[in-house]
């Protein structure tokens, strides 16, 4: 049997949280800091602002005088819709009565994707030194917020699914997938180990297409239920004496899933560009033991997918960082030392790192839960089941993400990957705890 299917999917407004709200939007409101100087725990000037007062002391001197880079946001002037294409071919088979093969290919499109970049970025690199306030295009406002309409994203994969309908007792499913995705649109509300687009307005949108957050190579999942074949109707034990009550009517059911890892971008800290995030350049394969230690990484890894050192750090270097073309303390021109580059250099948007993202994948995971019940006939329809779950049956550690910084940490996993919290994977509760859990239930069936 052969299938195939396209269709379009629109999307609407998107929770993208408070700051770049729409009913927050420039300039119906703003934000700016009143800040107090020299404010440590206990004793934290209040610059004469009250709550008695109010803002009398600011509007007295004039409030220019207090606000401190107000902070606009912002929506694009033309509202698109984003959309997604999801297309399928699929070809099944019929192994027997019972048990099935499909294989797919599953793909889907998506443009018009909200986000969300500073809408006041400089529009050219900021030397190291120069203040980039200086070079925003309204030098009045700080770092702003806007929503924009300019993502893209592709999924593409390969499906594989056996499948037995429940046959002398036993069912399973199997399905295998690999697949990848793409997208230059980065989670609105941010994620564990992702980073916001780089420069837009010097690199386009982009020149930040390069593997999702969301990415998983390969997945393989099981489940599975088998009824023992003892106690009433089935081939052993079937009577209704003790034997049937103590070993009839057991089943025992599995689920089984394990995948690779997620990706997430190694980002620069030596703040190359002067503005904006900047991604580390990729040496050699960050699995690989060895190389050489730079300002960044003074230990090079003798074993990688631990959690001291997930990947090598050596493998990644920090971009060139941009110095002024003329010494403003001497007035002379520069001469870049190692590791760095003229203002005016022909490549000097290398200072962003590499077109696309510079990505490394974490630790994927496995997990095993087991579980065995039994129903106890009560009056008519009503019965009892006794069951006993095991989630995690090998107790099996899941590790979040490694550090993706350059510099300190860089490499090193310092938590797990469920449970919520810094540097986790939160929201997938299911899976959480982490250890092994085991619990018994009695259910009444009516």
């Amino acid at each position: 049997m052969i299938r195939s299917g396209f269709g379009i999917f629109f999307g609407g407004l998107e929770s993208v949280g408070y700051y770049p709200s729409l009913s927050q939007n420039f300039p119906f409101q703003y934000d700016s800091n009143f800040p107090s100087a020299n404010c440590v725990p206990g004793d934290c000037p209040t610059n004469g602002q009250t709550l008695q007062a109010g803002f009398s002391t600011a509007l007295n001197a004039g409030l220019a005088n207090f606000v401190n880079l107000p902070g606009f946001r912002s929506y694009a002037t033309k509202t698109q819709t984003p959309y997604s294409e999801q297309f399928n071919l699929t070809v099944q088979h019929s192994l027997s009565d019972s048990t099935t093969i499909t294989a797919a290919y599953v793909g889907a499109l998506s443009r018009h994707l909200q986000v969300n970049p500073d809408g006041n970025i400089p529009d050219q690199v900021v030397p190291s030194g120069v203040n980039e306030q200086t070079l925003r295009p309204f030098s009045q406002f700080g770092g702003s917020s806007l929503i924009a309409y300019v993502g893209s994203a592709s999924y593409n994969s390969a499906q594989v699914t056996l499948e037995r309908r429940l046959t002398n007792g036993l069912s399973f499913l199997g399905a295998y997938t690999w697949a990848h995705a793409l997208d230059d649109a980065p989670t609105l509300l941010g994620g564990t180990g992702q980073s916001g687009n780089r420069n837009w307005r010097l690199l386009g949108f982009n020149y930040d297409y390069g593997d999702s957050l969301i990415d998983v190579r390969q997945r393989f999942s099981f489940n599975g239920q088998y009824e023992l074949p003892f106690g009433t109707g089935k081939r052993f034990a079937n009577g209704s004496g003790l034997a049937n009550e103590v070993i009839g009517g057991w089943a025992a059911a599995l689920i089984f899933r394990v995948q690779t890892g997620q990706p997430q971008t190694v980002t620069a800290n030596n703040n190359a560009a002067g503005t904006g995030t900047a991604y580390a350049y990729q040496n050699f394969n960050p699995f690989r033991t060895g190389g050489t230690p730079t300002s960044t990484n003074t230990v090079c890894a003798t074993k990688t997918r631990t959690v001291a050192t997930w990947f090598n750090p050596c493998a990644f270097s920090n971009p060139p960082q941009v110095i002024p073309v003329i010494n403003p303390a001497t007035g002379e021109p520069n001469v870049p030392g190692p590791g760095q580059i003229l203002a005016n250099a022909p490549n000097v948007l290398s200072a962003y790192g590499p077109p696309d993202r510079t990505s490394v994948y974490g630790p994927g995971y496995n997990r095993v839960d087991l579980s065995a019940f039994k129903n106890f006939a009560v009056i008519r329809e009503t019965s009892v089941q006794f069951r006993a779950d095991i989630f995690n049956l090998f107790n099996t550690p899941a590790y979040g993400q490694p550090g993706n910084t350059t510099g300190g940490g860089f490499g090193q996993i310092t938590s797990e990957r469920f449970g919520g919290g810094s540097g986790n994977y939160s929201g997938t509760a299911g899976e959480s705890p982490d250890a092994r859990v085991i619990q018994f239930a009695l259910k009444d069936l009516f």
